[in-house]
């Protein structure tokens, strides 16, 4: 494909990601929130871990195979070079924690210690 159109950009899902040592296991959108922890901030505090009602990992990962597509494309296009592009459920995921985790680390209190 390469030769065919040297500036296309391929694009890569996984669960995991393509390196460390879950790169061979299969996921899906259950198991990337309970791996990712985002489980653990939904429901009360006194619940257990608790599943988002919406399939989360798959709807985030659409957006960020969107944003990393479109960047890639445009570096393609200014190179002239193929580009590619990983995007991993679990990780996509965890980058969504990062408000709460900023508020743990500026406060010392988890999210479920506030309600």
């Amino acid at each position: 494909m390469k030769a065919l159109r040297p500036n296309l950009v391929v694009c890569s899902i996984n669960g995991f990601g393509a390196i460390g040592p879950y790169r061979d296991r299969p996921a899906f959108d259950f198991i990337a929130q309970a791996m990712s922890g985002f489980m653990s901030v939904n429901g009360r505090a006194d619940d257990p871990p608790l599943r988002s009602g919406c399939r989360s990992a798959i709807s985030w990962r659409g957006s960020m195979r969107r944003w990393a597509i479109t960047r890639r494309w445009r570096r393609a296009q200014a190179s002239g070079e193929g580009q590619s592009v990983e995007v991993s459920l679990t990780n996509g995921l965890i980058s969504l924690l990062a408000y709460i985790a900023t508020n743990y680390f500026a406060t010392g209190m988890s999210r479920r210690a506030r309600e």
